[in-house]
């Protein structure tokens, strides 16, 4: 599958079954040295080329990159990961708000 495709299918997929809100949520992949990553703001059931943003996995910093960056590197640096979906579904967002 075609990354882009892959990127709209997913983000499209989560944002009609409620699992993120317009801008909630980030995504990303490992592809050998590199990690494609959601910028920031991105609207994940709407992506587009332009929300994708292509870094070295030794990077530790990219402008547009989503706020998550460091979050995703972490995990591919420590394990053998390949993709990374970090979403903010909003009725478990709600209910952490009454759990004590």
């Amino acid at each position: 599958m075609d990354l882009l495709k892959g990127f709209v299918t997913v983000g499209r997929d989560l944002h009609l079954g409620g699992l993120v809100t317009s801008h909630g949520g980030n995504m990303s992949v490992r592809m050998g040295s590199r990690v494609i990553i959601t910028r920031s703001g991105a609207m994940l059931g709407h992506l587009t080329e332009k929300d994708l943003v292509s870094l070295s996995l030794e990077q530790s910093h990219h402008s547009r990159a989503s706020r998550e960056l460091s979050l995703h590197l972490a995990v591919y640096r420590s394990t053998r990961a390949r993709a990374l979906i970090h979403a903010h579904p909003p009725y478990s967002v709600a209910l952490s708000f009454s759990l004590d």
